[in-house]
């Protein structure tokens, strides 16, 4: 096994490949990229062709690439062969300046062993050079990359209209990203978590929220928008790969948005707006989470709790004996109502029992009031505080979790 750590550049002479037969794991970060390149990058004219390629064979598995880039190779500048699991994966990854295909894929074996390529660039903008290449056998999920022009990438029954670098049918690409900035786009969402209590048959709920681009540099947001169910969580998410597993990313069927994605210029806000219905659901409480992606590095996955209380009289609070939704992560959710003159309310969400600890301070820092600390079983719980009195203003309330920070929300008081 090697290990490649953040900011290494390997620079390779002529007819020189990098052959991998065991485990490479090369996870570099957004500001110390991992190189492989010409030993002429840098210091001469390199060129495509000026080396090989990275090549994982057969007998290679588990093999990591995050933060890389791979140019100035052969074609194709990236081979993987074999179908040994588990299969490599790619992401945030810049493929460019190669001699002809820039990954090539053969032997796959089924659709058992699929590499992926996700959040990537195959900086081509020619529909004749491919950016990923596979034989009969072999099957790539590319979801979510750059394939050198905004319409994506070249595939003759899937993309006709695209003008980016080609891709097989064995590929899949769609959603693809309409720009390559991944390094630099600073994504913000608000609130962090939506509820609503009181829902019944035939009287849907709407609300909205807002995605902004604070990004200072001129890059643009590429966002995107999945649903999931309430047995989701964190480890779902690859943490290198930062993507879900398809298995637990599902269609809610009370939850709709209008908008499932976009791109955002610097200084930008969409609002989108989200509909929950009650029709088909039990009476109770019900969970779901948008998983919000982009090109964002830092926080390229922003999770969203929604929260519904189906029934005439229902609110969001937990009593001894009601049945309590299987949770898969802990989330804090918004303060309700806000703005608000004298009580404030917060949902968290519970896997398991934990004591819970949530603190509230003004603008300045300073604590407000007494900390309230309890511990509470698995399930979803509500939390009351108590505006001060004659004390209009912002406040922010802080929640910890076995120790352990979990979430700020905003609260406006009123008088």
């Amino acid at each position: 096994k090697l290990q490649l750590d953040p900011g290494v550049t390997l620079k390779f002479n002529p007819s020189c490949s990098l052959v991998v037969n065991g485990t490479l794991q090369a996870v570099g970060d957004a500001s110390h990229p991992i190189l492989f390149t010409s030993f002429r990058d840098g210091s001469g004219s390199p060129a495509a062709g000026n080396w090989g390629q990275v090549s994982l064979g057969s007998t290679s598995l588990g093999n990591q690439f995050s933060y890389c880039q791979v140019r100035y190779g052969g074609n194709p500048l990236v081979a993987i062969s074999g179908a040994s699991l588990p299969p490599p994966a790619f992401s945030y990854c810049q493929l460019d300046h190669g001699s002809g295909t820039l990954a090539s894929v053969t032997n796959g074996g089924g659709t058992a062993w699929v590499p992926s390529f996700h959040y990537s660039c195959f900086a081509t903008s020619s529909k004749s050079t491919c950016g990923i290449t596979c034989d009969a056998t072999s099957h790539v999920d590319a979801r979510y990359c750059y394939w050198g022009n905004a319409s994506g990438p070249y595939n003759a029954s899937r993309n006709a209209s695209g003008t980016g670098s080609c891709a097989s049918d064995s590929v899949t690409f769609q959603p693809w990203w309409s720009v390559c900035q991944g390094d630099t786009a600073r994504i913000s969402v608000w609130p962090t978590g939506l509820g609503f209590d009181n829902l019944i048959a035939g009287h849907d709920q709407s609300t909205s929220f807002q995605i902004s681009n604070q990004s200072t540099n001129g890059s643009l947001v590429d966002f995107w928008i999945e649903e999931a169910g309430p047995a989701w969580s964190p480890e779902h998410a690859q943490p290198a790969a930062r993507e879900p597993v398809p298995q637990q990313v599902v269609d809610v069927p009370w939850l709709s948005v209008t908008q499932s994605s976009g791109v955002l210029a610097p200084g930008d806000t969409t609002t989108i707006s989200l509909t929950v219905t009650a029709q088909g659901q039990s009476i109770g409480q019900h969970l779901a989470f948008l998983l919000i992606h982009s090109n964002d590095p830092v926080s390229s996955l922003v999770v969203v709790p929604v929260w519904i209380c189906v029934g005439a009289d229902c609110i969001l609070a937990v009593g001894p004996g009601e049945t309590q939704p299987s949770v898969g992560f802990v989330s804090f959710g918004p303060c309700r109502p806000n703005p608000t003159s004298a009580l404030a309310s917060f949902d968290i969400a519970l896997p398991a029992a934990s004591e819970v600890r949530v603190s509230v301070y003004d603008v300045a820092g300073r604590h407000v009031g007494e900390p309230t600390s309890v511990v509470l079983p698995a399930g979803i719980h509500r939390i009351v505080w108590r505006a001060p009195d004659g004390r209009a203003g912002i406040y922010f309330a802080r929640a910890q979790v076995d120790g352990r920070f979990v979430g700020q929300q905003r609260i406006v008081v009123i008088r």
